[in-house]
């Protein structure tokens, strides 16, 4: 790691471990989240941070320079704010009944909620701690399960312990929201997670949670390649239709986005079923699932976890991306 990446990353570790973390924990929400705010400003002026990224976001949306800016802001800030929210519902000092969620597009996942099978709810990485909306037993009733990768390895680098930090804090989260509500799997290697999400939805009423865009190894079982987002290549896994095929389970897609109020709206797709024992299918469901986080991603770029990547374009007129 050079020293502009070093310094970077410990500002960025500093600024939630001596900031942030106690900030969240003793101050009023609105004043952490200025802290929060503030800090992303001083992230975006690092001339070998915001500049790059700045133009990252005007070339890849064709936005004018004050948006542009707006977007890199957001972008760096983003985790930023959703570790003050992580941290406050931990501390207890979050009120989540509190929280305006507004659901759209519900037809499909009204008619599952009625009939009491279990279904996986395909998710991406947007607003982290926002996601906490989705495991509301308003939102999801019965038993909820969360797929979660493996953590991050233990290591003394500091862009090792921003991660861990960051990850940390979204995992007690979201163990500790809804007094509980949502169990968490971890999917690792081996075949334990995996095994025990297949039996959870071969049981009645559970809801099981899985983010379509995690990335992928291009050497492991059940891994494909196709363009996403600011990327012309990204390794993702079929797991969510292997799983959905093998239990004859529906998989319907929801994109979650935060409004200026703090408002959580839930965007959900349509439920989707593979029908018989064949896997011929399970990519068309994961690039149906994997076109709609794209296309949000593209929507409010500002507002997603993951790289983006700068090799395409967005098109907001025909929500597309291109060369």
């Amino acid at each position: 790691m050079n020293a502009a990446r070093f310094i970077e990353e410990l500002v960025r570790y500093l600024s939630l471990r001596l900031v942030l973390a106690p900030a969240a924990r003793l101050l009023p929400r609105s004043w952490a989240m200025a802290l929060a705010e503030a800090l992303s400003l001083l992230l975006v002026c690092l001339p070998w941070v915001g500049p790059g990224l700045y133009w990252q976001m005007r070339q890849m949306e064709g936005k004018g320079r004050r948006e542009s800016f707006r977007m890199a802001r957001g972008w760096l800030g983003r985790g930023y704010r959703d570790f003050v929210v992580a941290t406050r519902v931990v501390a207890g000092r979050e009120n989540l009944q509190g929280w305006k969620i507004v659901e759209r597009n519900t037809t499909g996942i009204d008619a599952l909620r009625a009939s009491g099978e279990s279904y996986i709810v395909a998710t991406g990485h947007f607003m982290q701690a926002y996601s906490y909306a989705l495991y509301s037993p308003a939102v999801s009733p019965g038993r909820v399960f969360k797929v979660i990768a493996h953590p991050p390895p233990q290591s003394p680098a500091i862009r090792e312990l921003r991660i861990r930090c960051q990850f940390g804090a979204q995992l007690k989260g979201l163990a500790a929201c809804w007094g509980g509500h949502c169990a968490l799997v971890e999917m690792g290697a081996d075949l334990r997670g995996a095994q025990t999400i297949f039996e959870r939805l071969t049981e009645p009423g559970n809801v099981v949670f899985m983010d379509v865009d995690a990335l992928w190894k291009k050497a492991r079982t059940g891994s494909f390649e196709r363009p996403f987002a600011g990327y012309r290549a990204r390794v993702f896994a079929t797991g969510a239709a292997e799983l959905a095929r093998m239990t004859g389970r529906a998989v319907i897609a929801c994109v979650h986005v935060v409004e200026s109020d703090e408002t959580v709206v839930l965007d959900w797709g349509t439920p989707i079923r593979i029908a018989g024992p064949s896997p011929s299918k399970d990519l068309d469901v994961m690039n149906a699932l994997l076109d709609r986080m794209e296309a949000a991603v593209g929507d409010r770029p500002e507002q997603y976890a993951l790289e983006i990547g700068g090799e395409r374009r967005w098109d907001p007129a025909g929500r597309t991306w291109g060369a």
